[in-house]
This record gives C-alpha cells, sequence and structure tokens, in this order.
C-alpha cells in the first residue's frame, strides 16, 4: 500500500493508467479502496495520508 502512495505521489494519480493492464475499471476499482480504507481522509486519521499529499 505504501508503495502504490509512494508511486501516487511521485507520479500522480493519472498515471495508473499508464501501467500496462490498468484502465478505467482499475484505477476506479483502486480509488473506491482507498478511499474506503479512509486514506483521503486528513493525515490525523490515516497515517497513509502524507504519501498521497504534500
Amino acid at each position: 500500500m505504501e508503495n502504490l502512495l509512494r508511486f501516487i505521489k511521485v507520479n500522480g494519480f493519472d498515471s495508473l493508467y499508464k501501467i500496462p493492464g490498468m484502465g478505467n475499471r482499475s484505477v476506479e476499482h483502486v480509488y473506491a479502496r482507498l478511499k474506503e480504507r479512509g486514506i483521503f481522509q486528513n493525515d490525523n486519521t490515516c497515517p497513509l495520508f502524507p504519501y498521497l499529499f504534500v
């Protein structure tokens, strides 16, 4: 999970589309799972939040 968030932080969320085998459905699935786990909340509720946003 941390590696995925580091990748997104460095390259941007849209860069997931450039990964072979990652299409709209896959990227939407990743987004939904991250949101479901509360990673998009803030750094007080999720320790992985800083990896996603600077």
